[in-house]
């Protein structure tokens, strides 16, 4: 009795554990894609700022 209670229940766990690693890998691609982005976010951010001050100097060194 014992033996077929324990079998199935391994299985279930076999199957859980490849569903949390599987979980797990789209968890970490999601977190590199969100990464990726927020590194592109600031490198833009930070490239309109530096264009924002050239016009901002230029303008005074016009005026």
């Amino acid at each position: 009795m014992e033996a077929s209670n324990q079998a199935p229940a391994a299985t279930s766990i076999r199957s859980v554990s490849v569903e949390v690693t599987m979980s797990q890998k789209v968890r970490t691609s999601w977190k590199s894609i969100a990464i990726a982005l927020a590194l592109v976010l600031v490198i833009v951010l930070i490239g309109v700022a530096l264009v924002m001050a050239d016009v901002v100097t230029l303008t005074e060194s016009l005026l």
